[in-house]
């Protein structure tokens, strides 16, 4: 914890937008921008929307699976085990 005094000077902090920021001017219509919206671009983000949400059930599902593989290996060493559980990673992270 810093203690502030009067020969402490608070510290300074700066205020920025971010990369993508929206600024509405009073005055214009909402309807003026109707014009810019992107009908085709929307569906398309929609669709990538619903297919990552399938594989990730998709993938847990299989993760689940392969979680009993990885016990079955555990009792023939080896390989098997370590690639099996590498690929459990992999579909657990979308990959």
């Amino acid at each position: 914890m810093t203690l502030m005094t009067s020969d402490t000077a608070a510290p300074t902090t700066r205020w920025e937008p971010g990369r993508r920021f929206l600024l509405r001017a009073a005055g214009l219509p909402v309807e003026s921008v109707r014009g810019l919206r992107c009908a085709g671009t929307r569906r398309w983000a929609d669709q990538v929307l619903d297919g990552e949400e399938r594989l990730t059930e998709g993938g847990a599902a299989l993760s689940d699976l392969l979680h009993g593989l990885v016990e079955a290996a555990d009792a023939t060493g080896g390989d098997a085990r370590r690639a099996l559980l590498t690929l459990r990673r992999q579909v657990y992270n979308n990959r």
